[in-house]
Order: C-alpha cells, then structure tokens, then sequence
C-alpha cells in the first residue's frame, strides 16, 4: 500500500497561491454583485399579448423556412383581430431576439405602441405592426454559422414583410423599408443584414439595438464569429468612410445603441459603443442610466421590458414615422434629432443636441416687474405668488436655472424686453429631495405622473444681448416647488489630475447653487472606480430647496448617470464608467483637431444656502478618491475570458521549464534546481514545475510583465508585435481557416486608407486604458495580477483533477495485487487480442475502429469539438492507467522511465484548458438538434483534420508508453515504458526535438497572452500544431 504523503514546502507554496485564488476570486465576485450595486429600478409591465404566426412565409420564400418562424404581434385588449387576419397596415418593425431569446420578448414594446397608438387616436396606418422572428432560442452568441442563418433569414422575413403591404392611397404609398429591433445579439444581426448579399437596398432605415456587443462578440472562441465581427465592423466603417459621403449604402441608417451599464453581467456594456465604425450624424450609443425619466441600470434580460426603457423607445418610435413616406420614416437628421430628445440627457455636445428657437416678441407691459438685481434669485411658494419675476443679467457671467416645476415662462429678454421663450430648452434630470433617494424614482411610473426635476444653462457667450430673464409661473407653486435663477456663475469648469487620487484622493471646492463640471484628467480607464463625497459642513442641505446631486459623465460612448441626495459619508456617490479605453475596445485614430481625452466628468448640482441669496461667498467641499474595492470588481466582466488564454499560457510555461530539464541533459532533483549530467534521468513533474514557476513568478515575471505592457502601450510597436505574432496566419483567409463568412460583401468603392470615422486598430493586448495614457501606474499591476490569477486558476483545477486521478489509482492499487496487470510466466497471461501490428506495436482493432468512427461522424454529422472532447477523456483515461502501471512495476525490477508521465501529465492540463474553446460550439448543436431534428448535421466545425493532431498522440502514448493490451506478442520489456535510446540518433533528435518545440512553446505563450484574448480561437490551432510536433517526435524518438 502506498504511504501518507508527505505535505512538502512545494505543496505547502501551491496551496498558498491556490488559496490566495480563491480569495481574490470570492472578493471580486463580492465586490461585483454585492459592493453597493445599482438599485433594480425598472417598472414590471402587463399586457394582453397574441402571436399571429405568419404560414405564408416558408420555403418558397427562404431555405430556412423549416427552421425559423415569423409571427406578427397584436395586443389583444388594443389591438383585437379575427382568426387567421393578419393584413398589416401600418408601420412594418421587426424585433429579433438575441443569444437563446424568444420572439415573445417582443410584446412589451407591442403592448405599450398599441396603448399609445389607442390613446392618442392615431390613424390605423400610424400604428406599429411589430412582426418577431422565432429562432428557437438558439445560442447565437456561440456559433458564427447560426448568427449568419439568422442574418440571412431576417433578410428574406423583409422582403416577405414589405410584399404584404397593398395600399392604393397614393397618400401612403407602399413602406420601402423596415424599423428593426435587436436585443443582445440579435442587434449585432440588425448590423450584419445590410452586408449579406441577399439584402435588399434601402430595406432597413432605422436600428435600434438593446445590450446588444458591437465592439467585440461576447466570446471569441469561434473563428466565423470572431471573422464576421470583423468584417461587419469593416464594412460599417468602410460605407462611413469619407470616400462614400454621398454614395454609402448606409447613407440613411440610423443607429442607436442602448447599453444597460453594471446590472448586465452576461454582456460587457463597454462593447455597445458604436463609434469605431459609424459616424455621429448617423449613430450613436447611450446608456440607461442618462435616458430621460429612466436613470437606472438595467440587467441584460431586464431591458427588453423594462417600463422606463420601452416608454422612450415607444416615444421614439411614436415621432420618427412618416405614413406619407417610402421609407414610413422621417429624414436622418430627423429620426437623429427625435432620437437625441429622447435618449440623450441633453448636456452632451452632440450636432442634433440643439435648443429650440422660438420667435421674438414684445413682453406684455403688465409683465414687465421691476428687475432684480442679485446673483441668486429664488421663487417659491411662499416668497411668491403668481407674478413675473424679473431678473438682471450681468454681462460676463453666466445663467443657471433650476426647477421642479413644469409648468413655467420662462423668456430671454433685451433691454427693451424683446423677448424670446427658452422654457422648452430646459433639460430633465432627477429630483433631488428627501423623498427622493434613487434617481429613477422620480422617472417615468406605470400608473403615477412623473415628478421630474429641470434644469436650464446659458454660457456668457449664448447670452450675448441678453439683458433680463422673465420668469412667471403659468399655476400657484406648491409647498415644495422652487424656481432657483443663478445669474452670477463665472467659474463652471474645473480641471484636476486624477493620478493622485490613488495616494489619498483630492478635495475640490465648488460655489453653492450652481451646477460645477470637475474634469478628472487622466481618468479614462473604466477599469477604475471612484467615491464622490460633498461635505455636510453644518448641516448646510437641511434647509435647502433641494439636496445636492451629482452627474458622472463621458463622451464616447454617452453615459450619463445622475446620484442624488449626495452628502455626507453616508450618502456618498461610487462612481464607475465605461468608455473607449475599456479593455480590448479599438480606438479611433483621431485628427489633429481632435485630440482631447475622453475622460471622467463629475458635474456637482449644489442648492443655494442662506449666505448664497445675500451674496456671500458660500462654497462646498468635494472629496474624490480611488475606490479599490470597486476597482476590484470591475475586472471581472472585462477578464473574464482571458483567464482561458493565461492559464494556458501557465500550462505552456510549466512544459517549457520541463523542455529546458530535457535540453540540459540533466536531472531534475525537487528544491535543487537542474544540475549538468550526460544521461537523462527525469524531467520535472507537473507539480514541481508550477513550483519552479511559483518561485520566479515575483521576482522575474513581474517586472517582466508590466514592463511588456508599459511598451505595448505605445502604438508603433503594438503594431509591430502584433504583426509578428500573426504573420504565421495570414493566410487564413484562403486556406484552413477560410470560413462561410463569403457572404458578407464590402463597401464598393471605398477606401479605409481615408476613413474619417476613424481605423480599427487592434486594442492594447494588456489594458487599452494605457494606449492614451501611461500615466496611471496602478493599471501596469493588472497584467502581473492577471497572470497570478491564472497561476491560481491552474493550481487550483491540477490539485483537483490530480487529486482524483491518484485517489483513483491509489484505490485500485490497493484492489489489485503487484504486477497483477502484466505477469511474464506463460501461465498467467490472458488471451491476445485482436488486432493490428504497425511497426511492432499492437493495435487493437477496436482503436482502429473507434478513431476511424469518431472521423467519420465527424466529417458528416458532429462538430470536432465533440470528438476532441471524448479523446480528451480518453487521453485522462490512459495517464491514470500509466500511473497505474508505474505503481505496479515498482520493485519489480522492471525499468522505470517517468519522463512520458509528466510530460503526459502536463499534455493533459493543455488539453482539458483547450477543451473549453469547443464547448459552446457543441452545447449549439445539441440545442439543434432538440430543437429542430435529430439527424440534422452541424452546420460548421466538421474538419476532421482538427482532431487528427489528438488521435496521433493517443496513438503514440497508447502503443509506445503504455501498455493498454497484453503482452504475449511482444517482448518483455513493452510491457512497461521504455527508456529513451541513449544512441547518437537519439541525442541529436532529442537536441532538435527539445529546440523546435520549445521555441514553438515559447510563441504559443506570447500569443496567448498578447493576443489570446481577441482570437482566442486561435489557441486550438497553436495546440494543435504543437500536438502534431509531439507526435512525430515521440515517434521518431521511440524508434
């Protein structure tokens, strides 16, 4: 029996990083899920909904008509239509569900159109025939094939959608095009229509996609998905290219993006930004949180029906139709500026983000009250009755109003009152009040009126001729209503550094009753997170008009997110962005003009105190620091994939420290390092190298890390990098790895050479916060962090499935009796099997059978995944039998050569790392098959020649290093593992062998961990590669 092991000091360091693993692992999580997250602030909804399937649209119309269905929706309570009557009459939108959706998530978007449609009595050719496409919830986000079927089904449902139109009022003349919807994935699909070849010209106009991943697919294990995100992001950028202004077949497309923020786990709201491949006047990308009367994250499943989100979408899609027109559509600058008034906060300087201009008009005399003269002006109930308020502007200052009441004239005036009506210009925000602790509370409410609060600014320069503000409220003012004009703000923008905020944070004072935007230069990097503090000196808040409020900002993409009742410790606002330098994102090559940074915004809204209506001076303290523990969980939905490539980066490191054991032609002795020896004696076992790896992980691989990533943060030699390390695959496109992505087509005439929306340009492989600024230190310890969490990960998943295999073999070992499995005397050896010698081996013709059924269903049925993931299995299964084995025979007097074992050992790690990359695949294609028929083939991924690799090396490990049938037809010494040849041949292959894979070994890790996160797919192959040089070396090496 074997003896208790002994706990060694290497043991003893692998469970220390194993436990450290799960530490960071568990405080992430926390830290994500449970560190004051977003408050769930949608409204639930409840409709009356009924699904017409439309029959008529098969196979005669589309070849996936067996597969897919189309329904149109109809709210049974608005709506009501006889059996078997479907005849649209409206406005043809189409709602495509995302990653396993349903085309039930239609109705609450169909429900609320046919409330509203019902209570503003529109016409019937006004209403939304909202037809849904029925995918049978397949896995999209999985299988680049699946989402090209869908794309090309969709297009053919348009076509099919727009024929059903036959109206001969010439005043509505037939819809030419169609509003598409996409949640998830499916808004990804609305964007791949416009470049398959079966799509019509002009058929789509308008897009409007919810949590749905632009930037980058959600997983890059699949090469056609990964290849059609790239060619769709080509083609986009290329029709906004600056070569076809005028001739773009995207030239009346409107995009809007809407992201859900933090609440959506399953999706990075990073990758909704649009702006690497459209232009502003044609798309742009907001989040929930800035939408006027929503203010609130949303989860990923949450935004289809929330009630906030589809009251502005329904509003939307309410002002933007045009039953007069082809399209069913107002113009682009139209539908834009409609989009920017009801998804956009109205701050961000964006070309339809315009004030209205009213005409001018004398102010009636009766209006026109003596002026006051002060820079703070507050009306109220009990200051006021319903009179004009006049109100002096001084030159050089600038105007802020601040409100909650709605119903107010409010008017620009000359000096001889020549007037101008700006009320409609105010912008809604949330109000601030004691009954008021979430932003979204004071939103839009299914069944009570919203409570918004509003605000209105002028600059110095928008007031140029500006004398006087009238204000008069149009209806008595409540107890709680106020109307607050500051017209003595001069200083409204400060710039701070945000790199010291790290070393204890800033404090910034700001003036009192007005609105102060703080610029956190530096701060660009959505990987960190901030706390934002307005001190309650004196309890200043508790007597004011409203409570202080703050508003986070970026640029690119919109968001805006409002906290309000900020003050005090216990009120304080956490802070987290998202933007472009997110990691992975691509950035836009800007002009020369156009270099300002894309950074953190705080825009303080302070109520006016006592000391502020007399004039005094009176101000509030802002504290902004680094909140590392919400630092802490915004890593995990940005890394969470790259921890596959890492980990299999570790695995390849631990195998080139036993290669470099082998080229030294020494032995390997645990806690003594290599020493110089002419004969082999061993290599290191899987344990001992990742003790080898743990060792020099702090002093060597650290600094080495941040420094790579401190110079890939530098764009020429990012280039340059990144050329070497896919110049081996730049054939791609014409040769294995040639996908069906044929049917997207490119953008006739353009060049991308002159692309004014910007270039595409592969993200930084490390953090792409650090590509526009190497300022921020603490952002060169995310790569060493990452790579110790990957070391953890591997630690962690070897000590479990070792400690199965050898409690495995200890059980049996302990069943079976010494050298029960092979005895030499005659009398015991079972009968021989059938099978094949090749090369003095014996294989049995089971093998034989099963490798050559496992290659023939997968060329004509099953994905190769899932035969690589049974080999896999398989592989498992004979490391635990040459464990076995090697307990068997010891003291037996049987040579012992335990060089095949750890490097099988470490071969096994590498693979169950790789097996994952096939899995969603597979998981895709079962779902097929229930869902559709059984004896339906994969669509993809039938290449046996992916497999082939793993089949070799069964089949060098199965007959050459361990004996899986008995012994009868071969020599003695086959029973056990052969000992390396110490001939000169032998030297000079091992010599060979150990340089060729090791270099080899060496780029597979740098493109793992430079490369590995977007072209994660790309590791299959590099294994592959590397499996087919273990074969044919084994072999050659066993002769």
């Amino acid at each position: 029996m074997l003896g208790k092991p002994a706990i060694t000091p290497s043991l003893r360091s692998q469970w220390a990083v194993a436990l450290l693993f799960l530490v960071f692992i568990l405080s992430a999580l926390h830290s994500l899920l449970l560190h004051h997250p977003d408050k769930a602030g949608c409204g639930h909804v409840w409709m009356y909904p009924t699904y017409t399937k439309l029959t008529g649209f098969n196979r005669q119309h589309t070849r996936l008509g067996d597969k897919y269905a189309l329904y149109l929706y109809r709210d049974d309570y608005y709506q009501r239509i006889d059996p078997g009557e479907f005849k649209p009459t409206g406005i043809p939108v189409i709602f495509i569900p995302g990653n396993a959706g349903s085309y039930k998530q239609a109705r609450s978007i169909g429900s609320l159109a046919a409330e509203a449609i019902s209570e503003r009595g529109l016409s019937a050719d006004t209403q939304i025939d909202l037809f849904t496409a029925d995918f049978q919830e397949d896995f999209t986000a999985f299988h680049g094939r699946t989402l090209l079927d869908q794309a090309e089904y969709v297009n053919d449902a348009i076509k099919f959608i727009l024929n059903l139109y036959d109206n001969p009022n010439p005043a509505t003349p037939h819809p030419k095009s169609v509003i598409v919807i996409g949640h998830s994935m499916g808004g990804f699909i609305a964007r791949t229509l416009v470049g398959l070849n079966n799509y019509t010209p002009e058929s789509v106009n308008t897009i409007l996609t919810l949590a749905s991943p632009h930037a980058l697919p959600p997983l890059t294990f699949d090469a056609e998905l990964t290849n059609v995100y790239q060619l769709v992001n080509r083609y986009w950028a290329e029709a906004h290219s600056a070569d076809m202004i005028g001739r773009s077949p995207l030239s009346s497309v409107a995009l809007v993006s809407i992201a859900g923020g933090k609440p959506d786990n399953m999706v990075p709201s990073d990758y909704s930004a649009v702006s690497q491949f459209a232009r502003p006047s044609h798309a742009f990308a907001v989040f929930s949180y800035g939408i006027p009367g929503v203010w609130t994250g949303i989860d990923h499943q949450a935004i289809v029906w929330c009630h906030q989100v589809r009251v502005a979408i329904v509003n939307a899609l309410l002002e933007i139709v045009d039953p007069e027109s082809p399209s069913k559509t107002k113009s682009l600058e139209a539908r834009m500026g409609l989009f920017a008034k009801y998804f956009l906060s109205g701050f961000e300087p964006y070309p339809y983000n315009t004030k209205n201009v009213a005409p001018l008009a004398t102010l009636p005399e009766a209006e026109q009250a003596a002026p006051v003269d002060g820079p703070m002006t507050i009306i109220s109930a009990t200051a006021h009755t319903i009179k004009p308020t006049v109100i002096k502007v001084n030159p050089g200052n600038g105007v802020q109003i601040f409100s909650n009441v709605s119903d107010v004239d409010i008017q620009l005036c000359s000096a001889s009152f020549l007037c101008r009506k700006v009320d409609q210009d105010a912008l809604k925000v949330p109000h601030s009040s004691p009954y008021f602790l979430e932003p979204f509370q004071s939103g839009f409410k299914k069944t009570q009126p919203s409570t918004f609060a509003y605000y209105l600014e002028y600059t110095p320069a928008q007031l140029n001729g500006v004398s006087y503000i009238s204000v008069i409220p149009k209806t008595s003012l409540a107890d709680n209503d106020y109307i607050v004009i500051n017209t003595g703000v001069k200083q409204r923008e400060i710039e701070v550094g945000a790199s010291y905020m790290i070393f204890g944070g800033l404090s910034v004072r700001v003036p009192a009753g007005q609105a102060t935007d703080i610029s956190l230069k530096g701060a660009t990097s959505s990987l960190l997170s901030y706390t934002v503090e307005i001190v309650d000196a004196g309890q200043k808040f508790s007597k004011s008009v409203f409570r202080p409020f703050i508003r986070q900002y970026v640029l690119d993409p919109f968001e805006s997110k409002f906290h309000v009742n900020v003050f005090g410790k216990a009120r304080r606002a956490f802070v987290f962005f998202h933007g472009l330098d997110s990691p992975f994102i691509g950035h836009l090559a800007r002009s020369a003009n156009n270099m300002q940074e894309n950074n953190l915004h705080v825009q303080v809204f302070t109520p006016p105190t006592t000391h502020a209506t007399e004039g005094s001076d009176a101000s509030f303290e802002v504290r902004i620091k680094l909140d590392v523990w919400g630092t802490l969980g915004n890593l995990i939905p940005r890394y969470r994939t790259i921890l596959i490539p890492f980990s299999i980066a570790v695995v390849l490191s631990v195998i080139l420290i036993q290669l470099y054991s082998l080229a030294l032609q020494g032995s390997y002795t645990p806690g003594s390092g290599f020493k110089k020896s002419r004969h082999v004696e061993g290599v290191p076992t899987f344990s001992q190298g990742l003790q080898m790896l743990i060792r020099s992980f702090l002093p060597v691989a650290v600094p080495v890390l941040m420094l790579l990533q401190l110079l890939m943060s530098f764009k020429p030699l990012r280039f340059v990098v990144n050329l070497i390390l896919q110049a081996p695959f730049l054939f791609r496109n014409g040769g294995v790895f040639t996908t069906a992505t044929h049917l997207i087509t490119t953008a006739a005439g353009s060049d991308s050479s002159n692309d004014s929306v910007g270039t595409l340009v592969p993200g930084n492989p490390f953090v792409v916060g650090l590509v526009t600024n190497r300022n921020n230190l603490l952002l060169l310890l995310i790569t060493p962090l990452l790579a110790f969490v990957a070391l953890g990960m591997t630690v962690t998943v070897h000590g479990l499935i070792m400690g199965l295999v050898n409690g495995l073999v200890r059980l049996l070992s302990n069943a079976l009796p010494r050298g029960r499995l092979h005895r030499d005397d005659k009398k015991d050896r079972p009968t021989v099997s059938a099978g094949v010698n090749i090369r003095g081996r014996q294989v049995s013709y089971l093998w034989l059978t099963a490798t050559g059924l496992a290659l023939l269903v997968t060329k004509i049925y099953a994905p190769y995944p899932l035969a690589y993931t049974i080999s896999v299995v398989y592989f498992l299964y004979l490391v635990i039998l040459a464990k076995l084995n090697r307990h068997q025979y010891q003291g037996l007097g049987r040579p012992q050569n335990d060089t095949f074992i750890n490097f099988a050992e470490s071969l096994l790690m590498l693979l169950l790392w790789t097996v994952p990359l096939g899995i969603p695949v597979v998981i895709s294609w079962v779902h097929t098959l229930i869902e559709h028929s059984f004896w339906q083939p994969c669509s993809s991924h039938r290449n046996v020649v992916n497999i082939i690799p793993l089949l070799l090396v069964i089949y060098l490990f199965q007959t050459h290093y361990v004996s899986v049938t008995p012994a009868r037809s071969m020599p003695s010494s086959s029973a056990s593992p052969p000992v390396i040849s110490s001939n000169k041949y032998a030297a000079q292959m091992r010599t060979w062998g150990v340089t060729f894979f090791g270099s080899l070994t060496v780029y597979i890790i740098l493109y793992a961990i430079m490369l590995g996160f977007n072209n994660t797919y790309m590791l299959f192959h590099l294994v592959n590669i590397a499996l087919v040089c273990v074969a044919v070396y084994g072999i050659l090496l066993s002769r």
